[in-house]
């Protein structure tokens, strides 16, 4: 080896120790950084509830939690620094801090800060004080001073809407709290669930609660760092997407949840859902489904915190996680919340509603090209527009929306749950203003719905149910349903026991002719007009209204020629008819739907004589020629001797000539046969012997689904429709005259009711004159409780709108003026929880009275429903007459007013609208005063708002 060889490998070993060292330092380094992990300031807010403040001086929330999250699965370290808000934008996008927590994403924020992937979506709300009602828009808030925190995003998205909001600013959440609850504003503009860290936050959920705000921006929270650093953008990106939905979901949740109380189920209701569940005006629930919850609390032994939810936001806050358990929502299966072994809380059904206006629309098929409202998220609602697609149906977050846009003319119709529109119909004193068509029908279950990741609760839910007494849950919904069951409980068990078949049947045909005879008093009978009626005609009457079958009738005398014609299905249903197995091979029958007994009278020789059918024997006795009856009598009293005659008119005929020793026909007949064609005759003798006559009604052989659609109608009838019937046909015979010793023993039978018509007449002038009286009185007072309220006596809502409907067009032929004044009782709920209802409809006995006099007689007073009144002001001079009016009347109804064992103070806050100069139609011009009257609540009640025009048109 050369010396240049030996010199070559010197300098490689040489090379070579030297690259060793350095790797190995290298190696070194590296080790200790990784021991040392890395570490990266993140900005935080200390006001940001929940997504990042400072709580015990330490950094908190929901984004605290993501961001240590975050660092685990990028295994490095996080240093929180806690700023203002602006200024920790600021600094980010100088560099000073690596990463800012989270915020909106904004385009202003964007020039400045690159934005991480979005962690999770804010929304930005209205929170409305309970002062307010019916404020659902951007629109109706105009009026009103918002409440914004100074610098956040939603003062600049409601100062960026040209101005149109009056903002008042306060640089802290609290401050802004804290005048809500003092009422100097009543609206205020808050991101999602505001700070629960505020130690009045469940006052403040109590005035301002969940259901009374509504969404008006939702933007994603995203991260930020400088606009320079994407190497860092990178990085956090790559942590955050390591990080689950799942493990979002609970980290969120933990922070976001809506109850109080952290030991408590929360439970969500929709306010605006009666009779099943409601917030009264102290911010209290209420409803059928509340009083089984709490039930159900007892019975499990559980803390349950009720929260109040916009029905929209039933299935997000479940969804979510927001609360843990749903009151009760139908649920169609479709729907990821669907689970058929949820606890099925309640049934009913749903149905299209008309007003009586539209009365000769009887089918959907009707309503093809028309505007029909349905609630967005009914479970049937993908059937019924699969069903009807020609029909266009318009989506509504509420029965009570949906009713106010048939009032206004915006739809036509709409569908919805039976209980839930009879109890706004009631609530806003609408009765007996809508129909509903029978078909179609669509069941509503009601289901207590739960997380489906919760199954431990579900399972509790479940458990606690299954504890619940029958009779208790039947208890309490008949203590709620009792002021609609009237209306809505034999419909919807009609409805419920409908076959496919039936329900299809009366889609395609739901008016039926029956026949009757003219001259078959008081069964059924032809008046002085032309007109139907009697008892038959009254009991399908009853299942009409019941079930919405519609009767026609065809009149015949002689009742061979109504059986003939029948028989050759010249018209659908005969009544009275008897079964046999030779009618069952050429028509249907019914259920019985009543019973009549037998009676007869005679030649007045027989006084005493003639009891029963053995005390008939040897003697020629005359009865209608086509009775059943008829067989039973010559099989078992041979000695009988019949005298078989056509008709009624016949045989009384018959017993006034002395050609028949007696007549044998129904109770009800005989009634009214001494009356009708002056026989003298024995009293009336009851047959027991003879088994009373069992009256169905026969059905078209063509018609089979009729059979069992009668047969569900007659299972409608109630005691009370019976005994309505009795008591109106005694006061008719009576009315019309009895012989005055004629003691009367009659019993009409009507399905298990026996109807004793017992009449004891001592002088016949006297009882004629006593009952037509009562039929008089009557009737008069019926037709005033139809269009009275019934505890004041005032004219109702529908008199009230009629009476206006009429001075419109009185006033526009005159061309004068008219005034409403929409009054609200300030103070009269606290009179009624303080001193119990009794005080409280006193109180507005006293109030009804106070505003009479107040008032000229040719002006109007209405009570509306509640604490809500109305006054019709006619021939109005000026705007100054009709405010000097509503200024008495505030005057008057803040004295002390004297009650029977207290002495109370109230006040009046009183709307008014005026014709022509404000609008010119009924429900605009109430709305208005409506409006204005709600407008004067909100800015301190007991006062009043007029029109700004100084002089009515």
């Amino acid at each position: 080896m050369n010396f240049l060889q030996a010199r070559h490998k010197l300098k490689a070993t040489i090379t070579l120790l030297l690259f060793s060292f350095v790797a190995n330092a290298n190696s070194q380094s590296e080790i200790k950084e990784a021991e040392d992990k890395i570490s990266y300031s993140i900005a935080i807010s200390d006001f940001s509830y929940p997504f990042h403040f400072v709580e015990n001086n330490q950094p908190s929330g929901a984004m605290v939690d993501v961001w240590r999250l975050w660092a685990k699965k990028q295994n490095v370290k996080v240093e929180f620094k806690v700023t203002d808000f602006e200024e920790g934008l600021q600094a980010v996008a100088d560099g000073d801090i690596d990463i800012h927590a989270g915020f909106t994403q904004t385009a202003e924020r964007g020039k400045h800060l690159a934005f991480s992937q979005q962690i999770m979506r804010s929304k930005n709300y209205l929170y409305l004080s309970m002062l307010l009602n019916n404020i659902t828009t951007m629109k109706q808030v105009t009026p009103f001073t918002i409440g914004v925190l100074k610098g956040s995003l939603e003062q600049t998205l409601l100062s960026s809407k040209n101005n149109q909001f009056n903002l008042k600013t306060f640089t802290n959440r609290n401050a802004m709290y804290e005048a809500a609850l003092n009422h100097k504003i009543l609206i205020y503009a808050d991101d999602n669930e505001g700070n629960k860290g505020y130690k009045e936050y469940e006052t403040l959920r109590k005035e301002y609660p969940f259901s009374k705000r509504f969404k008006f921006f939702e933007n994603p929270v995203v991260a930020g760092v400088s606009k320079t650093n994407t190497e860092l953008l990178s990085f956090v990106n790559e942590g955050l997407s390591k990080i689950s939905d799942h493990e979002y979901q609970t980290l969120l949740t933990a922070w976001r949840k809506y109850g109080i109380n952290k030991d408590a189920i929360s439970v969500a209701y929709p306010t605006d859902r009666p009779p099943y569940s409601v917030m009264d005006r102290t911010g209290k629930a209420r409803g059928m489904f509340i009083d089984i919850w709490k039930l159900w609390a007892q019975e499990a032994n559980k803390v349950i915190e009720f929260i109040p939810i916009n029905r929209v936001d039933s299935y997000p806050v479940i969804e979510s996680g927001l609360v843990d358990v749903h009151i009760g929502i139908p649920v169609a299966k479709q729907h990821p919340l669907y689970n058929e072994n949820n606890w099925l809380i309640h049934s009913t059904f749903a149905q299209v509603y008309l007003s009586n206006a539209k009365r000769s629309i009887n089918s959907m098929t009707e309503l093809s090209g028309k505007a029909v409202g349905i609630f967005k998220f009914s479970p049937y609602l993908d059937e019924i527009q699969n069903q009807y697609e020609d029909v266009k149906f318009i989506k509504f977050n509420s029965v009570k929306a949906m009713i106010e846009a048939e009032r206004s003319g915006k739809i036509t119709s709409f569908i919805a749950a039976q209980e839930s529109v009879e109890a706004e119909i009631h609530n806003m004193n609408l009765t007996g203003i809508y129909k509903r068509l029978i078909t179609p029908r669509y069941q509503v279950d009601f289901s207590v719905v739960t997380n489906p990741d919760n199954q431990l609760l579900q399972q509790l839910v479940l458990k606690g149910a299954a504890q619940l007494g029958k009779n208790e849950i039947a208890s309490i919904k008949a203590t709620w349903l009792k002021a609609v069951e009237q209306e809505t409980s034999v419909i919807s068990h009609y409805l419920a026991d409908l076959t496919p078949e039936e329900a299809n049947f009366l889609s395609r045909k739901n008016e039926f002719t029956v026949g009757v005879l003219n001259n078959y008093k008081p069964v059924e009978f032809t008046g002085k007009n032309g007109e139907v009626k009697g008892i038959n005609r009254d009991i399908l009457d009853v299942i009409s209204e019941h079930t919405g079958v519609k009767f026609t009738y065809v009149n015949y005398d002689d009742w061979s020629d109504l059986f003939h014609d029948f028989l050759n299905q010249k018209y659908d249903i005969a009544l009275g008819i008897t079964p046999s197995e030779e009618r069952r091979d050429k028509m249907h029958f019914s259920k019985r739907y009543y019973s009549t007994p037998w009676g007869v009278i005679g030649q007045p020789e027989f006084q005493d004589k003639v009891y029963s059918l053995d005390s008939l024997e040897g003697l020629t006795v005359a009865i209608i020629q086509d009775y059943i009856s008829i067989e039973f009598i010559k099989d078992n009293y041979p000695l009988i001797k019949l005298r078989l005659v056509e008709d009624v008119n016949e045989g009384a005929e018959l017993v006034n000539n002395g050609e028949v020793d007696a007549y044998i026909d129904f109770f009800p007949i005989l009634t009214n046969m001494i009356l009708d064609y002056d026989i003298d005759t024995f009293n009336i003798e009851y047959l027991n012997d003879l088994p009373p006559e069992e009256n169905h009604m026969a059905i078209n052989y063509d018609y089979p689904e009729l059979a069992g659609i009668l047969n569900k109608g007659i299972n409608t009838i109630s005691e009370s429709d019976y005994e309505n019937i009795r008591d109106y046909w005694l006061r008719t015979i009576i009315a019309e005259g009895y012989d005055k010793n004629m003691v009367i023993r009659t019993s009409l039978q009507v399905g298990v009711i026996i109807l004793f018509i017992v009449g004891s007449v001592l002088w016949w002038s006297y009882r004629m004159r006593t009952e037509i009286t009562k039929r008089r009185e009557l009737e008069k007072e019926l037709r005033f409780l139809a269009c009275h309220d019934g505890l004041t006596s005032l004219a109702n809502r529908r008199l009230f709108e009629e009476h206006l409907h009429s001075s419109i067009k009185l006033h526009k032929r005159r061309k004068e003026s008219l005034a409403i004044l929409f009054i609200d009782i300030d103070g009269f709920k606290a009179v009624n929880d303080s001193y119990g209802h009794a005080v409280g409809d006193e109180l507005l006995v006293k109030i009804s009275n106070l505003m009479l006099g107040s008032v000229r007689d040719s002006d109007i007073v209405s009570r509306f429903g509640g604490d809500e009144f109305i006054v019709l002001l006619n021939q109005v001079s000026s705007v100054g007459a009709a405010n000097n009016v509503a200024k008495k009347l505030i005057e008057i109804l803040s004295s002390p007013i004297d009650l029977s064992d207290c002495q109370v103070n109230i006040g009046a806050s009183v709307g008014i609208s005026f014709y022509p100069t404000d609008e010119s139609n009924v429900e605009k011009l109430i709305s208005l005063a409506d409006t204005r009257m709600y407008q004067v609540k909100t800015q301190g009640k007991n006062n009043y708002l007029s029109t700004t025009v100084d002089e009515v048109q």
